[in-house]
């Protein structure tokens, strides 16, 4: 059987490029899309490849150990692998963590998606 990694491995997450927030506030949102704290001039920023959002490192480095997709696009930052059977595919070490981590990581992205259309009913 073989084991499924949950997120990106540290060479590919540190292939991606990391720029100061005072350097790009311009092409980034003042906030991070993943904390919703504002933004400090001091604050590294990380860009995704491909679909260029900016997000804080220390926030999206955590999600992407546990997620291969994009936050905001939900695209795979890495090639689609071969397709497996179900039967193939064991659940990581420590099941009931993981299972709260991915309820958690559920929750948060329910709770993006309100604060979302929150922002849009203001403008």
């Amino acid at each position: 059987m073989t084991a499924v990694a949950l997120g990106l491995d540290q060479a590919t997450l540190c292939s991606f490029p990391k720029l100061l927030y005072s350097r790009v506030k311009a092409a980034s949102s003042s906030c991070c899309f993943i904390c919703l704290s504002e933004h400090k001039e001091s604050d590294v920023l990380r860009l995704l490849p491909g679909c260029g959002h900016y997000f804080r490192s220390k926030c999206v480095d955590l999600w992407l150990r546990m997620n291969r997709s994009r936050l905001n696009c939900r695209t795979s930052l890495v090639p689609t692998p071969v397709r497996s059977s179900l039967a193939e595919v064991t659940p990581p070490a420590g099941g009931r963590i993981a299972a709260q981590i991915l309820e958690s990581n559920k929750i948060h992205c329910k709770l993006i998606e309100v604060f979302r259309a929150w922002v849009r009913g203001v403008d």
